[in-house]
């Protein structure tokens, strides 16, 4: 929960009153590899904050599983679409380690906090700006970057990221072979 509360704290300050009530809100879960938190196609009633551990979100694609992102623990993941609209999401939500510890809070529990305290909802807006400007990030770039740049932004974001993650997750997601992220790997370490 520590891990939690200092993120928050990042962005505004915190009374005892509201840092009571986020610990009281918040629940924390250990999840073994390979749990999946979401399915494509339901509902997203959760919120994740990784305390420690690594995600990844991914949909399937003409019967292959297509990762989207991976996240590392200091990072808040959902199905950020369904979760918001409560409508059935598009991707599945995956733990990658084992000893995966999550803090989770439901939409309804989130929004009674945000009603509740001024500075909670202000880091709402604060989380909610990030994600957003991530994913503006990525439209307006990601996608005209080389595989080379791409594993390179990928490595600034999550230094060790291949030792932590599947290297056939690694290679989804920045939307190459396996092959040609070994290529990539063994140019880097010459």
């Amino acid at each position: 929960m520590e891990a939690l509360l200092s993120y928050i704290r990042y962005y505004v300050t915190l009374s005892p009153e509201e840092e009571q009530a986020v610990r009281d809100t918040y629940k924390m879960k250990t999840y073994p590899k390979g749990h999946i938190l979401i399915h494509e196609g339901q509902v997203c009633q959760h919120m994740f904050f990784i305390s420690k551990g690594v995600c990844r979100t991914y949909h399937d694609h003409s019967k292959k599983e297509v990762t989207t992102w991976i996240y590392p623990e200091m990072n808040f993941v959902t199905s950020w679409s369904s979760f918001i609209q409560q409508t059935p999401g598009f991707e599945s939500l995956q733990v990658l380690e084992d000893d995966t510890e999550l803090a989770f809070i439901t939409k309804e529990s989130l929004q009674q906090l945000y009603d509740r305290f001024r500075s909670i909802e202000r880091f709402g807006r604060h989380l909610a700006e990030e994600q957003l400007a991530q994913i503006d990030d990525y439209a307006r770039g990601y996608s005209l970057l080389s595989a080379r740049e791409k594993y390179d932004a990928l490595l600034q974001f999550f230094p060790g990221v291949t030792q932590r993650v599947n290297l056939g997750y690694i290679a989804s997601m920045l939307g190459i072979t396996q092959e040609t992220l070994s290529r990539i790997r063994r140019r880097q370490n010459q």
